[in-house]
């Protein structure tokens, strides 16, 4: 696997004093900011959420879509649940009918793991609901990309069962999970404080980061390119139990976020981190458009929707465009090391799908030097 240059910017978050410049309004914007349970990663607290629902049965099972990151299957495997993969639409919507197929044609399936994919709301919730609820089967409600957002005026974080959420995805922070309980559920849970050692962590990061976004060394980690498998294993071996965990750490899953993060969290300027995140992506639709080879995911943003990235289909020769973009530093990723299934949604995003950064950070001068690259990538 190829190493590349540093990445020109960030893809999440990292300049922390800039944005405390701006008032600090719309603390209810999200429902993360008021009562939840804390982890140090996202991961851990669908670990947490799934291990509370597996009862007594042998074989417990949860459906989790076709796309998705590495950590979701290897959180799941953690709790000994099997995996089914439902199918995806294009817009990356639930196949309802294969998911009314699966759950007729499958026992013991105790959750569905339903993803609000880069910040937009999935739709046909009603019918979602609809579903599960009549089959005994609890919504695990995905906000990662989704930390602010509505649906019919009902605030994102507030439909499924469970919700887990991921802060470090859109603050100035070096990591962080919630888990919500929407449901009269005990959950047997020993969350220990954060140690003093992640505090000291954690402060230090923001002090570094008063000034700056974070270093190139920080996110090369995260700015490979995956043509190759990231590690030698494959899912299906840790779904079989044939290899070792790498993106769940057992020894973590009980640890909780730091007070440093949460203090940052709670006292953010809210509305100006919504506010640039949706003028960016405007930017970038805008710039999208005007492009060959290449089609925004959603093309528009409506009111109620906060993005975490800009997702891009590159539609032929995706991975010379994407060694491209990687080797001129443009912050990119995309997921390729996940389970293989029968969604050919999931097979065709797999490589064509590009996520482009446009956190509150970004100029829209940054995003041009970004797009001018990609143009170049289109026609190289």
């Amino acid at each position: 696997m190829s190493q590349y240059p540093s990445p020109m910017h960030s893809m999440v978050p990292g300049k922390t004093r800039q944005a405390f410049l701006h008032n600090n309004h719309g603390k209810t914007a999200s429902v993360f900011i008021n009562k939840k349970l804390q982890f140090s990663k996202a991961r851990y607290a669908l670990f947490m959420a799934l291990d509370s629902l597996k009862g007594t049965t042998n074989n417990p099972k949860v459906l989790i879509p076709a796309y998705h990151c590495r950590s979701i299957p290897e959180s799941v495997t953690a709790t000994c649940f099997d995996i089914l993969f439902y199918k995806l639409n294009k817009d990356l919507s639930i196949d309802l009918d294969n998911i009314r197929s699966l759950i007729r044609d499958n026992s013991d399936i105790k959750a569905l793991l339903m993803v609000h994919y880069f910040g937009f709301q999935q739709p046909q919730l009603e019918a979602i609901i609809k579903e599960c609820y009549e089959n005994n089967v609890a919504i695990v409600e995905d906000c990662a990309h989704a930390f602010y957002g509505s649906y019919n005026n009902c605030r994102i974080g507030t439909i499924g069962d469970f919700v887990i959420a991921s802060p470090w995805k859109f603050f100035p922070i070096d990591e962080g999970g919630y888990l919500i309980t929407n449901q009269a559920r005990d959950i047997f849970l020993t969350n220990r404080h954060s140690s003093i050692k992640h505090e000291i962590k954690s402060l230090l990061y923001q002090v570094d980061h008063l000034h700056k976004p974070a270093t190139s060394q920080e996110v090369d980690a995260k700015t490979f390119n995956r043509c190759m498998s990231f590690y030698n294993d494959s899912l299906e071996d840790i779904m079989n139990g044939s290899s070792n965990l790498h993106e769940f750490i057992p020894a973590d899953k009980i640890n909780r976020g730091t007070i440093v993060n949460e203090f940052i969290i709670k006292h953010y300027p809210h509305n100006f981190n919504i506010l640039q995140r949706r003028k960016n992506y405007q930017h970038w639709s805008s710039i999208i458009t005007s492009l060959a080879g290449c089609h925004a995911l959603h093309p528009e943003i409506d009111n109620h929707t906060v993005p975490y990235v800009f997702p891009v289909v590159v539609e032929k020769e995706a991975c010379k465009v994407f060694h491209y973009l990687k080797c001129k530093g443009v912050p990119i990723w995309r997921w390729e090391d996940f389970s293989i299934s029968d969604c050919g949604t999931s097979k065709d995003y797999r490589l064509k799908l590009f996520q482009l950064a446009c956190h509150q950070d970004l100029t829209l001068e940054d995003i041009d030097t970004m797009a001018t690259h990609l143009k170049h990538a289109l026609i190289a």
